[in-house]
């Protein structure tokens, strides 16, 4: 049956298709853009005219209260690619209403995804477990919400039919119909955009939305809402946290050949690169100053390009540097002795391309975002990178996680300076770097004791059987001083 949204042309169809001998029919031209009352009141039109004793059939329907409402008014069965199409978003329909596992709330939430479910999923994996499968891109996480989804649909079909049965389906509908998913339309938006809605579009690219604060421009990451260079200015956060603590100027005014490498973990909307690019460029009056190779690494382009559509808020965009490497992976500056590349990609792989670091500027997004790169397999691989040179690693965080993995894994630590809402932040040195006179604080007795106590000692990543990180911090060269045992 066909007619799109017009009533008489419904009951047409309807009476013409029924006068012709077929075992069932079949109500088309829905769940093509229209609303959800319209979709309902066109089945209702047409249902009214179906045989009683033939099954009804409405093609493309839907989400679960789609399928309840459409019941209500008549129709036996349905066919639909949401609860697979969407588990492939990390969408879950359960008894307590539609779930999005892209939202950072069910990070450590235990528990069945529905605790009313006994389908394989949910008997198997915790909520937990299956937001982080959607957050590492693992098909295995879309084939489980996607057997939980059609278990879901085919339980609540078996439960409808059974309140129909028992001539209780009126108190079942009613009751229903606000637990179960109520967002029923999945047409074309409306033509209308208002200009509040046209900036917030404008505003958005891939995972990523820039947020504004006293003029100041901020990214943050959509699905977790971590924002990046969380202080009260970015700019002032990676001249202080990485161009000023690391020396950067300083090392290069000497009359070295081989290039000063500084490698920017996370790239980001560039804020540490252009930080390090203005701050040589102030200061390089004599042609000889060491050069200086800065690798930038970054998988996801799409907060830099956003930043740059808005550089009245990313003032240290307003160079020609940033669009350069976009459109070449490369920039120079042969005045100032500057050679910026761009790896995109897996730094774990891509890491391997470049030059050994003399600096590591390691700023990507947090463990809960960006887990891989926080991991102790990942920082030993960094050790091993930076073994045979005086390496020195600044990164903003002093998670207790991440200074056993980075202390596990070779790296001597030390204190930072604070930077935002942060009291200290963290230093790493290569084996090399901490045997160079250095004015760092390294990590002593009284960080050990508060680490023997916490119940964060686990470096991120540790595999359940391997303890030998334990061992490796305790037995740490750094503590083996007077007075730390």
């Amino acid at each position: 049956m066909q007619g799109a949204r017009y009533e008489d042309l419904r009951i047409e169809s309807a009476r013409v298709i029924t006068d012709m001998p077929f075992d069932g029919y079949a109500i088309g031209g829905l769940a093509v853009g229209e609303s959800g009352a319209q979709r309902e009141a066109c089945t209702a039109t047409v249902t009214e005219l179906l045989p009683q004793d033939l099954p009804r059939y409405l093609m493309g329907v839907g989400t679960p209260r789609d399928l309840l409402e459409a019941v209500h008014r008549g129709v036996d069965m349905f066919d639909c690619i949401l609860p697979t199409a969407l588990a492939r978003q990390g969408v879950a329909f359960t008894s307590l209403g539609r779930r999005d596992l892209r939202r950072a709330a069910y990070r450590g939430m235990e528990g069945p995804i529905d605790p009313a479910c006994g389908c394989y999923t949910c008997k198997t994996h915790s909520i937990a477990y299956l937001f982080h499968l959607q957050r590492v891109h693992e098909t295995s996480g879309w084939q489980l919400l996607g057997l939980h989804n059609v278990h879901f649909y085919l339980q609540l079909m078996r439960t409808m039919r059974a309140h129909i049965v028992a001539g209780t389906w009126l108190s079942f509908y009613h009751a229903q119909r606000d637990l179960l998913d109520a967002r029923d339309s999945y047409g074309k938006p409306s033509a209308l955009i208002t200009r509040a809605a046209l900036r917030k579009r404008r505003s958005r690219r891939g995972r990523y939305e820039v947020i504004v604060r006293e003029g100041v421009g901020f990214i943050r990451e959509m699905a977790s809402g971590e924002v990046m260079h969380v202080g009260n200015d970015p700019a002032e956060e990676a001249r202080s946290l990485y161009v000023e603590q690391s020396r950067l100027v300083a090392r290069l005014q000497t009359l070295e050949d081989q290039p000063l490498v500084v490698w920017d973990v996370g790239l980001g909307a560039a804020g540490n690169a252009m930080a390090s690019i203005l701050a040589v460029e102030a200061s390089s009056g004599a042609r000889q100053a060491r050069p200086l190779t800065l690798v930038s690494f970054e998988n996801d382009l799409d907060a830099l390009k956003l930043a740059l559509d808005h550089t009245r808020w990313f003032k240290h965009l307003r160079h020609a540097a940033p669009r350069a490497l976009l459109s070449d992976y490369r920039w120079t500056n042969s005045r100032a002795n500057i050679d910026w590349l761009l790896l995109c990609g897996d730094f774990a792989l891509r890491k391997f391309e470049a030059p050994a670091p003399d600096i590591i500027f390691f700023d990507p997004f947090s463990f809960k975002t960006d887990a891989a790169v926080w991991t102790l397999a990942a920082f030993r691989e960094l050790a091993r990178l930076c073994r045979d040179k005086p390496a020195e690693l600044f990164t903003y965080t002093y998670s207790t996680s991440v200074r056993a993995a980075m202390l596990a894994a070779g790296f001597y630590v030390a204190k930072g300076r604070g930077t935002g809402p942060k009291a200290e932040t963290t230093i790493g040195l290569s084996p090399p770097a901490a045997a160079q006179p250095h004015d760092h604080e390294l990590l002593g007795a009284e960080w050990l004791d508060r680490w023997r106590r916490s119940d964060a000692q686990v470096p991120f990543g540790s595999l359940a059987d391997d303890a030998s990180w334990h061992d490796a911090v305790i037995q740490h060269p750094q503590f083996a001083r007077p007075g730390i045992e």
